[in-house]
């Protein structure tokens, strides 16, 4: 008799949640697995649509927004200078404002400087910069001096992109 309760009444009510447990473990892999699959399809769908993309391509995204380790700051200010230079200005008091990384995103450098120039000269000047190879954001343009020789001071500020 004892031994009839303790089935009914102890066993049983465990062999029903070792079940409902086991049901449980059975769904939950049965999504995790489901969830596994349609990640790895995934990942191949974008290893393809990578694999579709020139290797000249992938050079030029890498110079629009470097990672961190390719990433000179001495280089990139360089480049600034070149174009600079190519439109008869030299880059004057220059600013720097350091890197910095915005979460694991993306970071920043960050500079200043002026250039003496016509109007013409630093419209050229910007439309250079803005078709650099290297993503540039111009965060402040201004302009002083009276220009009566037809040259005005410019000073820029501006941040470029890199990844972490």
């Amino acid at each position: 008799m004892f031994s009839s309760t303790m089935y009914f009444g102890y066993i049983k009510e465990q062999q029903e949640v070792k079940r409902s447990l086991k049901e449980s473990i059975e769904i939950t892999t049965g999504a995790l697995n489901t969830q596994r699959d349609d990640i790895e399809k995934k990942i191949k769908e974008l290893e393809e649509d990578r694999n579709k993309i020139s290797q000249e391509d992938l050079e030029r995204l890498d110079r629009l927004v470097p990672a961190r380790s390719s990433f000179d700051e001495i280089v990139f200010v360089h480049d600034v200078n070149t174009i600079a230079q190519r439109n008869g200005m030299t880059l004057q008091g220059l600013v720097f404002g350091g890197s910095s990384e915005i979460g694991d995103k993306f970071g920043t450098f960050s500079m200043g400087f002026s250039v003496t120039s016509t109007y013409e000269g630093f419209k050229k000047f910007m439309r250079d910069l803005e078709h650099s190879d290297q993503l540039i954001d111009i965060s402040i343009a201004s302009l002083s001096g009276s220009g009566e020789s037809g040259e005005y001071i410019y000073s820029v500020s501006l941040i470029t992109y890199w990844l972490p």
